[in-house]
């Protein structure tokens, strides 16, 4: 009997040892568990027209973002791919349903370092196809900016060079405290300036053309009003931070005289006002400054236009 009480006590400190060990082993495993190399998130919009997928890769070091957004006549895709050194890559389909023929646009862009580059085409239901290629690049301060534009056979090209300081100044606007509908309109809208109530033009009355993009397709209007309902739809701006109950869209207005020359931007002041947003949806707008007159009767005519500039609020909330 002694020398079984001898054994049990003899060999207790190796079973403790042996359930260290056990535990500690148990424990390593649990802490060797491998690191999630991707998280994917999916959200829809409470009205369910606005579906967004981020991934976020740890491996490659890039944020995926795949946005799409349905209304009435237009569809859009967006996949937006950003890497932890600031580049990033976006890719724009958007679809329209007009009065007078469906439009295709699609848009990409990357950002290399110190270079941008975007690429626009602008294809129509009867065949007219535009392509704008606009290069963008910043050294000491200085930003070279070369703009090439293809329609109709035919290739344009423009060349500026500004300052930073230059490009960062923010484009003056004022508040448009107003509860006219006409300047919250679901897509781009126009009137002629002598037509206050706001009245459909007639079938020879001509709207304001956006020069760059539409000017030598065969509906220079219609190309104007497609080109501003796909560009506008779905913008991701970084570096703003939409405030809680924001409606992730502001209403631009401006003037287009007889000659083209564009004044008067003003912004519809909401009920959840976002500063940053107006001013960047200005800035947007004020960056197309080359415009023609529309025209009534075959002349031309000063105009007044509404876009809505459609933010990717995806992020709502956070810093974009």
């Amino acid at each position: 009997m002694e020398f079984k009480k001898f054994l049990r006590i003899a060999f207790l400190p190796m079973s403790l040892c042996c359930l260290f060990l056990t535990a500690n082993a148990q424990t390593e495993k649990t802490d060797q568990t491998p690191v999630k190399k991707e998280e994917k998130k999916k959200t829809v919009s409470e009205d369910g027209k606005t579906t967004t997928i981020k991934k976020t890769d740890v491996d490659k070091h890039e944020t995926t973002e795949k946005v799409k957004v349905k209304q009435e006549d237009a569809n859009a895709k967006s996949v937006i791919k950003v890497e932890d050194d600031g580049d990033m890559k976006a890719k724009d389909k958007i679809e329209i349903e007009g009065a007078e023929g469906d439009s295709k646009i699609e848009q990409k862009t990357k950002v290399d370092g110190n270079e941008t580059k975007v690429k626009t085409t602008v294809k129509s239901e009867d065949g007219d196809k535009s392509k704008i290629v606009t290069k963008t690049e910043e050294e000491d301060g200085v930003i070279q900016k070369e703009t090439k534009v293809k329609a109709n056979g035919e290739t344009e090209k423009f060349k500026t060079t500004e300052t930073a300081s230059t490009m960062g100044t923010p484009h003056a606007y004022t508040w448009r405290e107003s509860t006219d509908k006409w300047y919250m309109p679901k897509s781009y809208s126009y009137k002629f300036s002598n037509n206050a109530a706001g009245t459909a033009p007639s079938a020879n009355d001509k709207g304001p053309v956006y020069a760059i993009a539409c000017k030598d397709l065969a509906d220079p209007s219609q190309c104007t009003e497609n080109f501003m309902k796909a560009k506008f739809l779905n913008v991701y701006q970084p570096g703003l931070t939409f405030p809680e109950g924001y409606s992730g869209v502001e209403y631009v207005s401006f003037d287009v005289d007889a000659t083209g020359k564009i004044s008067g931007y003003q912004v519809v002041k909401q009920p959840v006002v976002c500063e940053p947003c107006a001013q960047a949806a200005v800035n947007h707008i004020s960056a197309l400054a080359q415009w023609q007159p529309g025209t009534q009767g075959g002349q031309p005519v000063a105009t007044s236009i509404v876009v809505p500039i459609y933010f990717d609020t995806s992020l709502m909330g956070k810093n974009n």
